[in-house]
C-alpha cells in the first residue's frame, strides 16, 4: 500500500513538472515571438532611414558640385548615411539572434544551420 502511494505521489510530482516545463516552453516562445516582431520593426526602420540617407547624401552632392554647399556639408551627410548603414547591419545582427532565440524555443538545435 505504502508503494502505490508513493508511485501516485511521484507521478502527480512528474505530471507537476512536465506541466511547469510546457508552460515555461510557451512563455520562452511568446517572448521570442515578441522579440522577433519588435526587432523586424527596427530592421524596416532602418532601412527606411537608409533611404532617407541616400537621398540626403545625393542632393548634398549635386549642391557640392553646384557651388551651393561646401565639401564639409558632403562629408557630413557622407557620415550620417555611414552610421545608419551601421545601424542597419547591427539591427540585422540582433534580427537574425532573434530568430536563432526562437528556433531554439520551439526546440531547435543551435548548432544545426
Amino acid at each position: 500500500m505504502a508503494n502505490l502511494h508513493a508511485a501516485e505521489i511521484a507521478q502527480q510530482a512528474a505530471a507537476a513538472n512536465y506541466q511547469r516545463t510546457i508552460q515555461q516552453a510557451f512563455r520562452d516562445t511568446s517572448d521570442a515571438l515578441a522579440g522577433r516582431q519588435s526587432q523586424q520593426a527596427n530592421y524596416v526602420q532602418s532601412e527606411g532611414l537608409i533611404a532617407v540617407r541616400e537621398k540626403a547624401y545625393t542632393m548634398t552632392q549635386l549642391s557640392v558640385q553646384a557651388g551651393d554647399r561646401s565639401r564639409f556639408d558632403c562629408l557630413e551627410t557622407e557620415n550620417a548615411l555611414l552610421d545608419a548603414r551601421k545601424a542597419l547591419t547591427e539591427s540585422r545582427l540582433q534580427l537574425l539572434l532573434q530568430e536563432i532565440q526562437l528556433n531554439q524555443s520551439l526546440g531547435g538545435d543551435a548548432s544545426s544551420g
